[in-house]
């Protein structure tokens, strides 16, 4: 019964519209393009993970983990139009696993000072950080939220109009 609540309470941690209500109706715009709107992101998924961990232990995490990477993406107070959800899935793998969680930033960096897009750089980092979870990481939870949220979100990036966006207004689906 645990694991159901903390499923449920993830999926409405990650559904909750806070970067749309902070940021939409001219509140702090410029801070919209800052760390502030991703750091968000970073701490809905830890957060969500962490509460998973502390009820349930380590199979709450994965499930609180993959729970609110779908409230993201497909949140019920939006329509089921949310956000590709990749730092909210950052912050629940600093739960899981934070070596994994450094590895795949500093590749994410890299990768985005090589060809100066986010969207790219995603999708590359998304791949290596799920190939390196085979190599490094044996435990079954972190293997099964890594390929399960990454999937996720390769899929959302399918169906993106332009995968070569610049910088500027990267982070929501359209």
């Amino acid at each position: 019964m645990a694991i159901l609540w903390v499923m449920v309470i993830s999926y409405a941690i990650g559904a909750f519209p806070l970067n749309m209500i902070l940021f939409s109706k001219g509140f702090h715009r410029r801070l919209h393009h800052s760390f502030l709107p991703i750091g968000l992101d970073i701490g809905t998924g830890a957060l969500a993970s962490l509460l998973g961990l502390m009820m349930a232990g380590w199979t709450g995490a994965s499930l609180a983990a993959l729970s609110v990477v779908l409230g993201r993406v497909y949140p019920i107070f939006t329509g089921f139009q949310g956000e590709y959800g990749v730092g909210v899935a950052a912050g629940a793998l600093l739960i899981l696993s934070p070596l994994l969680m450094l590895m795949g930033v500093s590749i994410f960096l890299v990768i985005l000072l090589l060809t100066r897009y986010p969207s790219v750089s995603i999708v590359f980092t998304i791949v290596l950080v799920m190939l390196l979870t085979l190599f490094f990481f044996p435990e079954f939870y972190v293997t099964w939220v890594v390929f399960c949220v990454g999937g996720l979100i390769l899929y959302q990036y399918k169906g993106s109009a332009n995968p070569w966006h610049s910088l500027r207004g990267w982070g929501r689906r359209k």
